[in-house]
């Protein structure tokens, strides 16, 4: 995850591509988004936004390994 801080829309947009590169190959990528987008609305009143981009990533990212975890190895094999 890169260090810099991100804003606005750009934060869902970055979840989404990490999100993508990652799991792209085993997750739709609707569902990937629609996963992204809820964690990042959970801090869209957020005050203080510096860490909301990798809070948001890990959030959707290990939903997005329970996901895979529960599907079964059929899962991981594409």
């Amino acid at each position: 995850m890169s260090a810099r801080v991100i804003e606005g829309a750009d934060v869902l947009t970055h979840v989404i591509e990490q999100l993508s590169a990652e799991f792209g190959d085993r997750i739709d990528s609707v569902s990937i988004r629609q996963v992204a987008t809820q964690e990042v609305a959970l801090f869209e009143n957020a005050k203080i936004r510096t860490h909301v981009q990798v809070i948001a990533w890990r959030l959707a990212r290990a939903r997005l390994q329970a996901r895979l975890g529960s599907e079964g190895p059929a899962a991981l094999s594409g």
